[in-house]
């Protein structure tokens, strides 16, 4: 067994692995399964409300605050960066930066409409850097993970004194975690783990295994091996080591009410291992009334349940 004598990970004999491909379909398709759809919308109706909202607030936010859009930091990744008022020269003090890993089942939605949280935390004077990775089919799984580990050298690099939050929504929580269970990355880019200490989950995705069975994999290709390869749950002990006595990671994880029954449960199983592998302490909320497309969406609203989550885990300090 890798990673510790505990196994939180899912295998052929796990009771879940016995689900047929149709009922994997639902499970990993949450539009299928949102509870809205028993209110008069289709699964199509609950996807195109969710990149509205997406649409709509990152376009306000190039409206409203000052931007650099497309900044390269590789072949197969750049960032969008939004500066508060309160940044006016390079010469001006960065207090925060927060670090936005978009999702889309690692094959759909793109930085530019991934700004809907950006008034909100520009307010707060954060300045925000929302990532980009190449998405299946054409962008591979490996290359996806490489990118997010460039994309998070680069920011960290480039705001050497500032307090890093790190969120990722979905397939983009899967990637930030990881990223930094990459064996030795940090050290090849000479940061220190401590960077890399705030961390905000959102219906994160941490273990492949049943993906590779599902509808999901008719992009990413990937194979069992990949799978096993590619999912955060099994790199607990990976990801221990990045880390000191001294500097534990503060995470806060958050699902849905109405999140698939897989979707909370690969989020259980992930609190578990960090918690029970390597001693880091989670906290763990369900926002009710919500399903998979409104989880994140609330980061661009201050007093909502995740906005003020935000400011009490990571802001008040």
């Amino acid at each position: 067994m890798a990673d510790g004598a505990a196994r939180h990970w899912l295998d052929e004999d796990s009771d879940r692995a016995k689900q047929t491909k149709e009922e994997l379909d639902r499970q990993y398709s949450p539009s299928q399964c949102s509870h809205r759809c028993g209110q008069g919308l289709t699964p199509d109706d609950v996807i195109s409300d969710y990149c509205r909202l997406l649409t709509e607030g990152s376009e306000l936010a190039r409206r409203q605050f000052r931007h650099d859009m497309d900044v390269r930091v590789s072949d197969t990744t750049a960032v969008d960066i939004y500066w508060p008022d309160s940044v006016r020269t390079v010469d001006d003090p960065v207090d925060t930066v927060f670090v936005y890993c978009h999702g889309g089942n690692w094959q759909a939605v793109n930085k530019e409409m991934c700004a809907h949280h950006v008034c909100s935390l520009c307010k707060l004077d954060c300045v925000v850097a929302v990532t980009e990775y190449p998405i299946a089919p054409k962008g591979t799984m490996s290359e996806m993970v490489t990118a997010t580990t460039q994309a998070l050298a680069y920011v960290a690099k480039r705001f050497p004194d500032s307090r890093l939050i790190l969120c990722g929504f979905s397939a983009g929580a899967h990637l930030l975690m990881m990223s930094l269970s990459t064996v030795n990355w940090m050290e090849k880019f000479d940061i220190p783990a401590a960077r890399f200490k705030d961390l905000l989950l959102l219906s994160g995705l941490f273990d492949l295994f049943l993906i590779q069975k599902s509808y999901t994999n008719d992009a990413l290709n990937l194979t069992v091996e990949e799978a096993i390869q590619y999912s955060p749950v099994r790199h607990i002990a990976s990801l221990a080591q990045q880390y000191t006595k001294d500097v534990k990671p503060n995470v806060v994880m958050a699902i849905g009410e109405f999140d698939t029954c897989e979707y909370r449960q690969l989020s259980l199983s992930y609190k578990q291992a960090l918690e029970s592998q390597c001693n880091i302490p989670v906290t763990f909320e369900i926002f009710p009334g919500h399903d998979h497309f409104n989880v994140d969406t609330p980061l661009a609203d201050p007093d909502s349940l995740l906005g003020k989550l935000l400011r009490s885990k990571f802001l008040s300090k």
